[in-house]
């Protein structure tokens, strides 16, 4: 028999669109999978569609989140207590997989016993994942873990295909009190624990959708309650017992904190005093780059307590001179796709045959 993939889809008020999600893992050319869609709570019509869905594809199975924090979290934590899968994959309702993506992924980790999880590439797409010309992110000769901690995420919540027995025995799940940057944060907890996985930089397989007329997951990613939701989940992360025994991995994730921290006040709000006070209490990390933006945060909350116009101006003076956001490394998010890896895409999408 064939082992059964578990896809686990969040879902809140998505009558628009959700049909296609469901649709493209109902034309994957592997057909041993359940959906485990978790309404978070709609009060449009999406639930009327998933049960209509569901009772003509057995395969699809419906829940309704039973317990707090609302919130996608929550509902992938459910997903993983109900699947019954082999692997399990995380699949957002408003994205895309390409048809053989379940067989390509199922084949892989089938043939590498030893491998945790495999990620695929993920691009962007407008109407339809033939017009994506924007991959999520791309490699280069950086660690990946160095990259997750300076919220640099290499991949995207679709990307991995998990061992369902390595989440469970790992007891992996996703915060539930996170807001936003929920996967960055899940996966770098996995990443902290050297795991054994395989990365493939080839054609993306799924796609994440940014269409500006369709409210989108990340829309609202910028919010202030979220930016403060998000000092918390790094502030969290600085006393991971192994981020704070490699420095290394410390002064990365506290440049992270204090970029996270500069952008707020760039966007005219305040950052609160005991964020301001741990990133000072960090004395021990010397790294130049870190030291000189540490000075340049707490320099500027002084000002700022002033007013903005006084930390408006300072920025304009001292950014440059004192914040180095590239010394780390410039990220790669939305990396135009090669021509090659384009008609990849549309190849995936044209021409397929289901086993």
């Amino acid at each position: 028999m064939k082992p059964i993939v578990s896809i686990i889809v969040p879902v809140f008020n998505r009558e628009k669109i959700v049909i296609e999600t469901i649709q493209s893992v109902q034309h994957q050319t592997y057909d041993a999978w359940e959906m485990i869609v978790v309404d978070d709570g709609s009060t449009d019509n999406t639930l009327i569609q998933l049960k209509e869905a569901a009772a003509v594809d057995h395969r699809i199975k419906v829940h309704v989140r039973n317990r707090m924090p609302k919130g996608a979290p929550t509902c992938r934590n459910i997903g993983i207590e109900i699947a019954t899968g082999e692997f399990i994959i995380f699949l957002d309702s408003d994205d895309i997989l390409s048809p053989n993506a379940l067989k390509n992924r199922i084949e892989k980790l089938n043939g590498n016993s030893s491998f945790n999880f495999i990620v695929n590439a993920s691009a962007f797409f407008t109407h339809h994942p033939k017009d994506a010309s924007f991959r999520w992110n791309k490699l280069d000769s950086r660690p990946v873990l160095d990259r997750f901690l300076l919220q640099d995420p290499v991949w995207q919540t679709t990307g991995p295909t998990w061992r369902r027995k390595y989440l469970l025995e790992g007891h992996f799940r996703f915060d539930e009190s996170a807001l936003s940057s929920q996967d960055w944060e899940f996966h770098l907890k996995v990443l902290l624990t050297n795991p054994n996985y395989h990365l493939d930089d080839d054609v993306p397989d799924n796609f994440i959708r940014r269409n500006k007329s369709i409210e989108t997951i990340s829309a609202k990613h910028a919010s202030y309650e979220k930016a403060l939701n998000r000092l918390n989940i790094i502030m969290h992360l600085m006393e991971h017992q192994v981020v704070q025994k490699n420095i290394h991995y410390s002064e990365k994730l506290l440049f992270t904190l204090v970029l996270e921290s500069i952008r707020i006040f760039n966007s005219g709000n305040k950052v609160p005093d005991k964020f301001i006070s741990f990133i000072k209490e960090k004395k021990s990390i010397q790294h130049t780059a870190v030291t000189s933006g540490v000075k340049f945060l707490t320099n500027g909350a002084k000002l700022y307590n002033l007013g903005s116009f006084f930390f408006r101006l300072y920025r304009k003076c001292m950014y440059e001179k004192l914040v180095n956001e590239k010394v780390f490394g410039s990220s790669y998010y939305r990396t135009p796709l090669k021509d090659s890896e384009m008609q990849g895409i549309k190849d995936s999408f044209n021409n397929y045959n289901r086993e």
